[in-house]
């Protein structure tokens, strides 16, 4: 994804706030900066829309459980490249956007530049929970096929993409035994009950529903960082420890366990 290509026409919120961030800056001699992540890699409590923290609840329970850490969906999805944001890269490159004069009204991608697979990652993600890993599944009749409502596809052309899922996390999440062992994991770890994503349908959803939304497409989402490099940006960061040092926060806000 190139910040200077067309808009994609494709109903969201953040082009309207874009242009109306543009206007006011217009009206008052000032100037506008965009910054643009791909999924924020972190540690927060009020937030249920958190991949990291949605990974760690899985892997913690399927560990609860004696299970693998199965793997939801197909070898394109396990394969495809996607970029991520730690929150922290991400807040060094606003500084320095906004302190950087060939920034001014500009949009800018985010990303660690650090390459990332989901299936690459799986392996390490298992080690630390010591856990095994399962890999995807190879009979093709076990899969439900579920194709995307835009066709063409957002690029303007092409099919509709099509999701290829054995299971989803958030069909993982609503069977009674998984919450059955979260809540034991919780009331052993001493953690705060109040922030599990069972407290309602919408946190569930939420949680969860992300999870599926960035692993189960077979299709790769790379940021370009050539514009940011241009105007001097090196920041980079290993999204692997991001990952790893965001579960080591969340334990710290007595979100999920710690790491052994």
């Amino acid at each position: 994804m190139i910040e200077d290509d067309p808009r994609i026409l494709h109903p969201n919120f953040y082009f309207p706030q874009e242009d109306a961030l543009a206007a006011w800056t217009k009206k008052h001699n000032t100037t506008w900066t965009v910054t643009r992540p791909g999924f924020i890699i972190g540690a927060v409590k009020e937030g249920s829309m958190n991949i990291t923290y949605a990974l760690a609840i899985y892997a913690s329970v399927q560990k609860e459980l004696d299970l693998k850490l199965e793997f939801p969906t197909d070898v394109a999805a396990w394969d495809a490249n996607k970029d991520l944001s730690v929150v922290r890269l991400v807040a060094y490159h606003e500084e320095w956007a906004v302190l950087t004069d060939g920034a001014a009204d500009q949009a800018l991608n985010i990303v660690d530049d650090s390459r990332f697979s989901w299936g690459a990652f799986w392996p390490v993600v298992a080690g630390w929970y010591g856990l095994p890993y399962g890999i995807p599944e190879e009979d093709e009749s076990k899969y439900v096929h579920v194709t995307m409502p835009l066709d063409p596809a957002p690029r303007g052309f092409g099919k509709a993409g099509v999701v290829n899922l054995a299971w989803n996390f958030e069909n993982w999440a609503a069977k009674p035994e998984v919450r059955e062992a979260w809540e034991k994991i919780q009331e052993r770890e001493g953690l705060d009950k109040s922030l599990s994503p069972w407290r309602n349908q919408k946190a569930m959803r939420e949680c969860f529903g992300t999870l599926d939304a960035e692993i189960l497409g077979g299709w790769g989402r790379i940021e370009s960082m050539d514009k940011s490099r241009k105007l001097g940006w090196n920041g980079w960061v290993d999204t692997k420890e991001g990952i790893k040092d965001a579960i080591g926060k969340l334990a710290v806000l007595k979100m999920v366990p710690a790491l052994k």
